[in-house]
C-alpha cells in the first residue's frame, strides 16, 4: 500500500506546453482530409465559374517624362516668384504629387463626361451615371512612376478594346491641362492683376514726373557729381577765406610796423573800408610842405644779407606748402597714418627753421616783403596771392596811401569770399534735402517698376501658355503615346486564382485554429505529457471488440437459471451507463457465461506489464498492491480499463486479483460475474465466502455499497478501518473502480492510501485542463498519478506517423 514504499512519484502536473511541429501539421491534415477534399472541389468549381464569368480585358500604355516643374506662386514678386523645380532623384516628392493629379477623380470625372457616360459603362452593365463612369475610368487607371528616373509609366484597362486607347489619350490631355492650372494657371486672378497692372502704371508715371520735377528745380544732372563739385567749392573756398584772412593780417601787421598804421588801440576801428583806412594813415603822417621822403621811417632792410632773405622766403614757401599738403592728407586719413606723421615731422622742422632765421634776423619778415616781387615806380606787389601783397616802399608818402587802398581792397576780398562760401553751404544743404527726396523717389519708382514689371511678365506668360494650345505643357513631354488596345489576362487571374485559393485556405485556416486554438482536448498520445505534464503509461485505441458468433476464446464456467446479457454485450460495445442500467433492474446481478479475449488485450498486457515496471522501480514489493482508476467524465471508458487490467493481472498466474466497484450507481463489472449473489467487499475477505465472487482463476469481484445502492456517506473512515484487512489479505492486486473526477468525488479522497492512480482520458473528447486539474488534484494528497489515453484515433498513416502504434 501507500504507507509501505519510498515517496518516489511522478513529477506534478505542470502548464501546458504545447508545440507545433510536423507531426502537428500532418494530424490537422489528415484528421480534417474530409473538410479539405469538399473545400477543395468548391475552390476548384468556384475558379472555373470565376474563369468563365469574368471577360478578359483591354490594356493601352504610354509613357510620360517629367523633365521639370515650373510652379508659378501669383502676389509674390521676387526673384523667386517662378521656381523650376528638376525632378532628379532628390524630387520624389514631385513624382508622387503629379501621380496624385494624375490618379484623382476630378479627372476621371472630367473625361468621362468628355468620353460619355453610356459609352464608358456600355460593357460594364450599362447606364449613364457619370459617377460610376468616373469611378471605373479612375479604377482602370494605374500610375507608376519608375523607380529613380523621371518617367511615368500610364496604363488604363477596360473591356472594351475600341475605348481604350480613346480613354487613356483623353486622360493624359485633361492630366496636363489639370497640371498647368495647379502649377502655372491664375484662374480668376487674372482680372485682379491687371487692375494691379494699370494702377501701378499710373503710380509709376506719377513717380517719374515727381523725380524729374526735384531734378529740375534744384538743377541737378548727377547727385554724385553735383556733391563732388561742392564739396570742391567749399573746400577752395574755405582756403581762400582762410589765406585771405592771414594776408589781410599779416598786411596790417606789416603796415603797423612800418609806421604807415597807428599803433594798436590808436584808431583801428576804421580798418573796414577805404576812406576809414585813408584817416589813419593820414592822420600817421606828419603834413609837410615838401615831398621828401626823408621824412618817412625807413625799415633796417639794408642791414640784411640777401642770401638769409632768399633763405627765409624759402623756408616760408615751404612751411606754405606742407600746410597745405597736411590738410589734404587729414581730408583722407587719420592723424596717425604714416604720410599725415611724416609731412607734419617735415612741417615741424621747416617751422623751427623759419623761427630761428626770425629770431636771429629780427625786422627779415618785413624786409622780405619789401623786397618781394613789386611793381616799377609803386612799390606794390602785383601778385594778390603772395603774403607781401599791399606793403609798400618805404620813403614816399604815395607808399601810405597805397598801403591803405591795398588794405581795403583785402577786406573787401574776403568779404566776398565769406559771401560765396555761405552761399555754398546753403546750396550743399539743398542738395541734401533734394538728394534724400530723389531716393526715396527712386527707391518708389524701383519697387513699383519691379511690381508692374511682374504683373505684366505673369500676363505675357498666361498669354504664352494660352498659344500653346490644350494638352501643351512646358517639363511633360510623350515618350510612348498610347499604345493599341492588347489582352490582359491578369484580372481575370487574379479572380480565377482567388477563387480558387480562397477557400481552401479558409479551410485550412479553420482546421489549424480549431484545433491549436478552440480545440484543447487530447487527441494523440504526445500530447498528454505536453499539455498536462502526466505520465503516460499506455494509449487504448478504438476498435470494437469482436462478437461472439465469430470464433471468440471463451472461458468454460458453470452454468444456472439466472439471467444473461445479451450476446454481444462485452466491454468496448456499450457503454457502462447502459449496463448498469440493465443490471440495476433486476433482484441479483446476471453475469455472462462467457469472457472475451479481444483485441486489446496486448494494451492491457502493456498496461500491466509497465505498472509492475513501475512497482519494481520504486522497490514496492508489499502485497497487496493498491490500483484506483478513475476518469475525467463518465464515458471514459474507466469500466473497460479495469476490467482488461484485472483480466490481464490475473492471467499472469501470480496471485489473486480483486477488483473493487465504487461507483455511486451500483452493480460490479458484468464481465466477469457468474450467476451467483453478488457478494460486498467484507465478505470477500473472509476467506469462507471469497469462492461466491470469483469469476475465474485468480479474479474476484465486488460492490463497496450498502443494502440500498449507494456509497456509504462515512466512506472515508470506513475504508481507513479496511485498510489493515487488506494488508492481511492474500490479494496481489486490488484494483478499485472509482467514479469520474469531481468536486464531491471520493477519488481525491481514498488517493492517498492508492500505490497508483490511473486517469483514463478519451481521446478527442477530454479536455486537457481537465485532465491536468485531476492530477493536480490527486498529487496534493500524496498519489502516484499516471494517464491512460483511451479510443485513440489514428489519423495520419504510417508512413507519415511520428506516434508509437
Amino acid at each position: 500500500m501507500n504507507q509501505n514504499h519510498p515517496a518516489s512519484r511522478p513529477a506534478k502536473p505542470t502548464a501546458p506546453n504545447p508545440g507545433f511541429d510536423l507531426a502537428s501539421i500532418y494530424f490537422v491534415l489528415f484528421r480534417h482530409w474530409k473538410l479539405l477534399v469538399v473545400f477543395a472541389v468548391i475552390s476548384v468549381v468556384s475558379a472555373a465559374v470565376a474563369y468563365v464569368r469574368i471577360k478578359p480585358t483591354y490594356t493601352s500604355e504610354a509613357e510620360l517624362i517629367v523633365k521639370y516643374v515650373e510652379e508659378r506662386k501669383a502676389f509674390a514678386p521676387n526673384p523667386q516668384d517662378s521656381q523650376v523645380m528638376s525632378t532628379d532623384n532628390r524630387g520624389e516628392n514631385i513624382m508622387n504629387s503629379e501621380v496624385e493629379i494624375f490618379k484623382s477623380f476630378d479627372l476621371a470625372l472630367e473625361v468621362a463626361e468628355l468620353i460619355g457616360p453610356e459609352k464608358v459603362l456600355a460593357k460594364l452593365g450599362g447606364g449613364t451615371n457619370r459617377i460610376s463612369a468616373a469611378v471605373s475610368i479612375r479604377g482602370g487607371t494605374k500610375v507608376e512612376p519608375l523607380r529613380k528616373s523621371n518617367i511615368m509609366l500610364v496604363s488604363f484597362t477596360h473591356p472594351d478594346a475600341e475605348l481604350v486607347q480613346t480613354i487613356l489619350t483623353r486622360l493624359i490631355e485633361v492630366y496636363k491641362n489639370r497640371h498647368k492650372e495647379i502649377h502655372r494657371s491664375l484662374g480668376p486672378m487674372d482680372d485682379i492683376i491687371k487692375r494691379q497692372r494699370d494702377a501701378l502704371r499710373l503710380a509709376l508715371s506719377d513717380t517719374e514726373s515727381e523725380l524729374l520735377k526735384v531734378q529740375t528745380n534744384n538743377g541737378i544732372l548727377s547727385i554724385e557729381e553735383s556733391k563732388r563739385a561742392l564739396t570742391e567749392r567749399i573746400s577752395r573756398l574755405s582756403e581762400q577765406v582762410a589765406t585771405a584772412e592771414a594776408q589781410l593780417a599779416e598786411a596790417r601787421m606789416e603796415a603797423t610796423t612800418a609806421g604807415w598804421l597807428p599803433v594798436a588801440g590808436t584808431n583801428t576801428a576804421a580798418v573796414g573800408t577805404n576812406a576809414a583806412a585813408t584817416k589813419p594813415i593820414t592822420a600817421a603822417t606828419p603834413p609837410s610842405t615838401n615831398t621828401d621822403i626823408a621824412t618817412v621811417p625807413t625799415p633796417p632792410a639794408a642791414a640784411i644779407p640777401p642770401e638769409t632773405l632768399d633763405a627765409f622766403k624759402a623756408a616760408k614757401s615751404e612751411v606754405e606748402l606742407l600746410e597745405r599738403r597736411e590738410k589734404d592728407l587729414l581730408k583722407q586719413y587719420t592723424e596717425i597714418h604714416p604720410a599725415a606723421r611724416r609731412v607734419r615731422t617735415m612741417l615741424t622742422d621747416a617751422r623751427s627753421q623759419l623761427a630761428k632765421l626770425e629770431t636771429n634776423n629780427p625786422g627779415i619778415r618785413v624786409a622780405a616783403a619789401l623786397t618781394a616781387s613789386t611793381t616799377p615806380g609803386l612799390g606794390v606787389s602785383t601778385n594778390p596771392a603772395s603774403p607781401s601783397t599791399g606793403v609798400l616802399m618805404a620813403g614816399t608818402f604815395q607808399g601810405a596811401q597805397h598801403a591803405s587802398n591795398v588794405l581795403a581792397g583785402l577786406e573787401a576780398k574776403l568779404a566776398n569770399l565769406k559771401t560765396r562760401y555761405r552761399e555754398s553751404r546753403i546750396a550743399a544743404d539743398e542738395l541734401v534735402n533734394a538728394e534724400t527726396k530723389l531716393v526715396d523717389l527712386r527707391r518708389t519708382k524701383e519697387a513699383q517698376e519691379k511690381h508692374f514689371l511682374y504683373y505684366q511678365s505673369t500676363l505675357d506668360q498666361v498669354s504664352v501658355d494660352e498659344a500653346l494650345g490644350p494638352g501643351k505643357v512646358r517639363g511633360i513631354n510623350d515618350i510612348q503615346r498610347p499604345s493599341v488596345p492588347i489582352v490582359d489576362q491578369k484580372l481575370r487571374l487574379k479572380f480565377t486564382l482567388g477563387s480558387l485559393l480562397i477557400p481552401f485556405l479558409l479551410a485550412l485556416a479553420f482546421a489549424f485554429s480549431n484545433e491549436m486554438i478552440l480545440d484543447r482536448t487530447i487527441k494523440r498520445p504526445s500530447e498528454m505529457e505536453t499539455r498536462t505534464g502526466v505520465p503516460l503509461f499506455v494509449s487504448i485505441p478504438n476498435k470494437p471488440l469482436p462478437s461472439m458468433e465469430n470464433g471468440a476464446r471463451r472461458l468454460s464456467l458453470p452454468t444456472s437459471s439466472t439471467k444473461q446479457l445479451p450476446a454481444g454485450s462485452s466491454l468496448g460495445t456499450r457503454d457502462d451507463e447502459d449496463l448498469r442500467t440493465e443490471a440495476a433492474e433486476t433482484a441479483s446481478i446476471t453475469p455472462p457465461a462467457t469472457l472475451e479475449a479481444t483485441e486489446l488485450d496486448p494494451f492491457f498486457e502493456t498496461l500491466r506489464d509497465r505498472l509492475v515496471a513501475f512497482f519494481d522501480k520504486n522497490n514496492m514489493t508489499h502485497k497487496p498492491k493498491l490500483v484506483a482508476i478513475t476518469g475525467c467524465h463518465s464515458k471514459a471508458g474507466v469500466t473497460t480499463v479495469v476490467a482488461g487490467l484485472a483480466s490481464s493481472l490475473s492471467n499472469c498466474g501470480d496471485g489473486n486479483v480483486l477488483v473493487v466497484d465504487m461507483k455511486s450507481e451500483g452493480g460490479a463489472v458484468q464481465h466477469f460475474f457468474r450467476g451467483k449473489q453478488q457478494v460486498g467487499l467484507m465478505d470477500v475477505l473472509d476467506e469462507s465466502r471469497r469462492s461466491e465472487a470469483q469469476v475465474q482463476e485468480n479474479l474476484y469481484v465486488v460492490s463497496e455499497q450498502d443494502l440500498h445502492g449507494s456509497l456509504p456517506k462515512i466512506l472515508h473512515k470506513r475504508f481507513a478501518g479496511l485498510v489493515p484487512k487488506l494488508k492481511l489479505s492474500n490479494y496481489d492486486y486490488i484494483i478499485f473502480d472509482l467514479p469520474p473526477m469531481s468536486q464531491t468525488s471520493i477519488a481525491p479522497r481514498v488517493a492517498r492510501f492508492m500505490d497508483m492512480m490511473l486517469i483514463v482520458a478519451e481521446a478527442e473528447k477530454t479536455h486537457s485542463e481537465l485532465v491536468r486539474q485531476s492530477a493536480r488534484m490527486l498529487s496534493e494528497n500524496g498519489a502516484n498519478v499516471g494517464a491512460v489515453l483511451n479510443r485513440t484515433r489514428n489519423h495520419i498513416p504510417q508512413r507519415f506517423s511520428h506516434e508509437l502504434t
